[in-house]
């Protein structure tokens, strides 16, 4: 038997879900849905050559658990598949003994063994059984349905099969058949291709055959997916598989994601892998742009109040009547870090704050503590990147793929994100109690007024940024895998907004150095006054109101809008 792409393939990348048992003395590999699905109804999955031993094919197992169905591996070989590394060899292509493995490994042979495992699982209530073939393991689903064991059936580029196989299963078989098929294919050629359509043509049952042009044996399981044809090949085979299935195996299912496709790459080893992908589906699109826009709203929402805050920032913090210092050039510089890179945006903010609390303060002790608490909220966020990564090689993965550039989570995983939230809260907490007490130690005379601003913007931050923690956990646990820590950038700009205005607050408020200025206002409007004495400064304000002056200390009231402004 000549058979050279059957031992011929580019090999996927992903790390499988399912985990491996023994039913009725067969080695499974076995994936179920992560919803709630219907027990009565499993999918057997056939394995080409290189059995479950190949990535590619417990990945495709997976594929199908997530559209509903608990599906289940069989070992045909009893571990001596066809070596992998016959991929990247042809001189050992050239000298494996196809024919004596086969004659090691026959279906013959493997009937009896699936048998008992149908057996087995009958007796668990499983009522009806579908089952997907690919070459080797096409030939199985002819040779079960004679017996009445299957309800049915899907194969793709199936091997082994004779014009007789096709006779018989045309006149005496009673379940729905598809046949995924391919323009190259010694196994499944076109005069078989032709023969088949010609005898089902009066099928009751149902029977498909769709036709990939381009492709070659093996496509469906181990094709090379930078081939733009194989690549459409194998997602059209899976997903007529899938809906075959849907149509003559129904099953009521809500779960994850369903299907995934594939991108290129070279791996480290220089070998091509394929790496999954979520399927983008139309609701997938849609949490995308959900995604996107929630982003691209808090980033809007960050970056216009630092810009409205900037000349309250530079007047109350940097310009105290010294030079500007190295650290504050430092931190003007990474703000400009900030803006252009917003994937960085919890270290620069975090930054900015130490530098703040710094300028306050001038001591190292006060300096050497924040940077403490710091630390320890970047090692929680490193701590739940890095145990994210690490988890992707354990049998555990929680990482379904990727839908466009975003990582589809699982909530397992999605927990260990969360846990870095209380490292950040913590850091503000300390950053504004920092702020605070040094405002009322220093500024005795503005103790009402301080009082006032903790009441209003502490209460404010506490509230928003504690709906906001709780918004982003509950998310993580309940939102679709797309839109998992979707809120995270939200809440992290809603705490480094509202901790910057709080200590602007709180400075400007206990600053007595300032002289009156004519104040003119509008509602909700920022107006930049000018001072009327040369000594005078330019006060942003909001306002509601007629702003009062207070002689007493020469300090313009600032007011700002009712906490629900924020």
């Amino acid at each position: 038997m000549s058979c050279e792409h059957c031992i011929q393939g580019v090999h996927h990348e992903g790390t499988p879900e399912g985990t491996y048992t023994d039913i009725a003395g067969v080695k499974c590999y076995v994936v179920t849905p992560s919803g709630e699905y219907d027990k009565t109804k499993v999918v057997l999955y056939f394995c080409d050559a290189f059995g479950f031993e190949l990535v590619n094919n417990r990945l495709l197992a997976d594929d199908f658990a997530r559209n509903g169905y608990k599906t289940i591996v069989t070992d045909f070989f009893e571990g001596e598949p066809a070596p992998e590394n016959l991929f990247e060899d042809p001189e050992l292509r050239a000298k494996f003994d196809f024919m004596a493995w086969l004659g090691r490994h026959s279906p013959a042979h493997n009937l009896p063994r699936i048998k008992g495992v149908i057996n087995a699982l009958k007796a668990e209530g499983v009522t009806r059984f579908g089952a997907t073939g690919y070459c080797y393991g096409g030939k199985m689903i002819f040779d079960l349905v004679y017996d009445g064991e299957l309800d049915v059936g899907a194969t793709s580029h199936p091997s082994l099969l004779s014009i007789q196989d096709l006779e018989k299963f045309s006149s005496r078989g009673s379940i729905p058949l598809l046949i995924n098929s391919c323009e190259i294919d010694e196994q499944f050629g076109s005069e078989k291709q032709e023969k088949a359509k010609e005898l089902f043509k009066e099928y009751k049952a149902g029977f498909s055959m769709p036709y990939f042009e381009g492709c070659t044996h093996g496509f469906a399981v181990r094709g090379d997916m930078s081939d733009p044809k194989v690549k459409a090949g194998k997602e059209g085979s899976f997903k007529n598989t899938v809906e075959w299935f849907r149509k003559y195996l129904p099953v009521s299912y809500t779960g994850d994601l369903p299907v995934r496709t594939y991108v290129t790459a070279l791996s480290c080893g220089g070998r091509i892998v394929s790496k999954p992908m979520v399927d983008i589906t139309t609701s997938t699109y849609e949490h995308l742009w959900g995604n996107w826009a929630i982003g691209l709203v808090s980033i809007c929402v960050l970056y216009y109040d630092w810009l409205l805050c900037l000349g309250d920032e530079i007047e109350l913090i940097w310009l105290r009547g010294k030079r500007l210092s190295a650290a504050s050039t430092l931190c003007r510089n990474m703000q400009f870090v900030h803006f252009i890179a917003t994937a960085f945006i919890q270290v620069t903010t975090g930054v900015v704050f130490v530098l703040r609390v710094h300028a306050i303060y001038q001591n190292r002790l006060v300096l050497g503590a924040v940077m403490f608490v710091a630390a320890a909220a970047l090692v929680m966020a490193i701590w739940a990147i890095v145990t994210s990564f690490t988890v992707h090689h354990s049998p555990d993965i929680y990482i379904l793929g990727m839908a466009g550039c975003n990582p589809v989570m699982r909530k397992q995983e999605a927990m260990r994100f969360a846990i870095s939230w209380a490292g950040l809260s913590i850091f503000d907490l300390t950053v504004f109690l920092l702020t605070a007490y040094k405002a009322v130690r220093a500024h005795g005379k503005t103790l009402s007024r301080l009082w006032y601003i903790f009441m209003r913007d502490g209460a404010a931050y506490f509230v928003i940024i504690f709906l906001a923690n709780l918004g982003n956990i509950v998310c993580f646990l309940i939102a679709p895998p797309v839109l998992k820590g979707v809120t995270g950038l939200l809440t992290n700009v809603l705490s480094a907004t509202l901790v910057s205005r709080l200590i602007l607050n709180l400075r400007a408020a206990s600053d007595t150095r300032s002289a009156a200025t004519d104040v003119a206002t509008s509602n909700h409007e920022l107006q930049i006054i000018s001072p009327t004495s040369p000594t005078s400064t330019r006060e942003l304000l909001f306002a509601h109101d007629k702003c009062e002056l207070d002689v007493e200390c020469y300090q313009p009231h600032v007011r700002l809008p009712t906490p629900i402004a924020y």
